[in-house]
């Protein structure tokens, strides 16, 4: 009697295991697949995000393209003014000095 008794009770038991087994394969297998999900979502996050700072990169250069630019045409129109400044001042002594 005691003999079935405890082979009852190791049935019990591996009963027991394995429904605990199977109910940590199922969690197990719910988790892999949220950590997949999850990772999916990462990757496009992290796709977007570089995409984002490439178009920002190439915003940047075409800022300095045109500050460059900038610094050069504002060196032109100094140039320029003090160009006609000295012009304009040469032409007005010389015309007070005929006067």
């Amino acid at each position: 009697m005691s003999a079935e008794r405890e082979l009852d009770q190791l049935q019990k038991d591996v009963e027991t295991l394995h429904g605990r087994t199977q109910e940590t394969k199922r969690e197990l297998s719910t988790h892999e697949a949220v950590c997949a999900e999850r990772y999916e979502k990462m990757m496009e996050n992290f796709e977007r995000l570089q995409e984002q700072i490439q178009y920002t990169f190439e915003e940047v250069q075409d800022l300095k393209i045109l500050a460059t630019q900038g610094r050069s045409s504002l060196k032109t129109l100094i140039f320029l003014g003090m160009f006609v400044a000295g012009v304009t001042s040469f032409i007005y002594t010389v015309l007070n000095m005929i006067r």
